[in-house]
C-alpha cells in the first residue's frame, strides 16, 4: 500500500510539474497575452479551457514520461542459462530474481498424458519455481527405471499438471538388454521450453530430450 501511494504521489507531481509549464507558457499563453496587450477582453471561460486542455496534456505526458521509464528499465529482468547433459537439465538465472516454469511436450509411447503438462522442479513440485540471480535449479526430466535383476528397463517422465498435480508419465514400452538381438523400445522424445515471469531478457530458451532405450541425449535448440 505505501508504495502505491507512492507512486501516485509521484504521478500526480508529474502531472501538476508539466500541467504548471502549459499554463505559464507556450502558444495558448502567448496568443492571450498578445490578445490582451491589444487592449482586447479576454472571457473567463477561455482561461478555464486553458487550464482544461493543459490539464490533459499533461497527464499524457506524465504518462509518457513513465512509459518511456518502464521501457528503458525493461532490460532488467530475469535470463536464463540451461545446460543440458542426457536427462539432467539444469537452469540458471543470470539476471534478477523471477518465478520460472517449463511447459513440455512428451511424444512417444506413453502410459499417461504428455501434452498441456510442465516439466517437475527437483526440489519442488510446483509448477513455478523462484530462482534467484545467480541460482541453478535442477529439472527431473526422466529416469530409467530397471526390473530386478536389470533385465529390462523403462523410462520414468515426472511431470506437474495445472494446479501443482504430480504426475508420473512411463513409458510403454520396456526394453530388454539380455536378450538376443537386444529389445529397444521406440524413442520418446520431450520438447521443453523455459519461460519466466517477468518475461525473459533472452527469450524462451528450448531444449529437446531423447530417451531411448538405456540413455539418453538432450539439445539445446537456438
Amino acid at each position: 500500500m505505501a508504495s502505491m501511494l507512492l507512486n501516485l504521489w509521484g504521478f500526480v507531481r508529474s502531472v501538476a510539474r508539466h500541467w504548471g509549464v502549459l499554463v505559464t507558457s507556450g502558444v495558448f499563453i502567448g496568443l492571450v497575452g498578445v490578445w490582451q496587450g491589444t487592449n482586447h477582453r479576454v472571457p473567463p471561460a477561455v482561461y478555464w479551457g486553458i487550464a482544461l486542455i493543459a490539464m490533459f496534456i499533461a497527464f499524457y505526458r506524465a504518462w509518457l514520461d513513465e512509459h518511456r521509464a518502464s521501457k528503458g528499465s525493461s532490460k532488467h529482468g530475469p535470463s536464463a542459462s540451461v545446460k543440458a547433459e542426457a536427462e539432467v537439465i539444469e537452469i540458471t538465472n543470470d539476471g534478477d530474481g523471477a518465478y520460472f516454469s517449463v511447459p513440455i511436450e512428451i511424444r512417444g509411447a506413453i502410459n499417461g498424458n504428455g501434452k498441456d503438462v510442465f516439466a517437475k522442479w527437483a526440489h519442488t513440485g510446483e509448477v513455478r519455481a523462484w530462482i534467484a540471480k545467480g541460482q541453478t535449479c535442477r529439472l527431473d526430466i526422466a529416469r530409467l527405471k530397471w526390473s530386478a535383476g536389470s533385465v529390462t528397463s523403462t523410462w520414468i517422465i515426472p511431470t506437474v499438471a495445472p494446479g501443482n498435480v504430480v504426475r508420473a508419465v512411463e513409458s510403454f514400452y520396456s526394453s530388454c538388454a539380455v536378450s538376443k538381438p537386444i529389445i529397444r523400445a521406440e524413442d520418446i522424445v520431450i520438447s521443453g521450453m523455459v519461460v519466466a515471469e517477468p518475461d525473459l531478457q533472452n527469450g524462451i530458451q528450448r531444449f529437446q530430450v531423447v530417451l531411448r532405450a538405456f540413455d539418453a541425449i538432450s539439445v539445446i535448440q537456438k
